[in-house]
């Protein structure tokens, strides 16, 4: 085989490898066989809802300042209550630190007299 006949062997196969690639799909997609199921709950599923509470920790009130038809004044109307949705938001978590202070006294024997750090407290800062 002549030496022309290798370089061409050689770029058809790197011609194969590219073609190979460009017909693979993209690595983002998800590599998991496509189901006959729609996305979100199965029939038969009994679905969870988040229930309401009697109880919020805050109530906040809304109550419109003005008529959107004719623009007067209704603030001194009486209102009525017509409803209600709550936001459940979870609080961030904040690192509770605690210094525990150790203090020392003279005794009427003249001994100092110091406390000590009970069994936490040990090293300066602890986790």
């Amino acid at each position: 085989m002549k030496t022309s006949d290798k370089i061409i062997i050689e770029k058809l196969k790197l011609i194969v490898k590219m073609q190979a690639r460009e017909n693979r799909s993209p690595r983002t997609s998800s590599l998991r066989e496509k189901g006959n199921r729609k996305a979100g709950g199965q029939p038969g599923h009994e679905g969870k809802t988040l229930e309401m509470t009697d109880t919020p920790d805050e109530i906040i009130e809304h109550r419109a300042c003005f008529c959107p038809e004719c623009g007067k004044d209704v603030s001194n109307q009486p209102f009525e209550f017509f409803g209600k949705r709550q936001i459940i938001d979870i609080p961030t978590i904040k690192q509770v630190v605690t210094e525990h202070r150790v203090y020392r006294c003279r005794c009427t024997c003249g001994k100092i007299v110091e406390s000590d750090f009970r069994k936490s407290g040990q090293i300066r800062e602890e986790y």
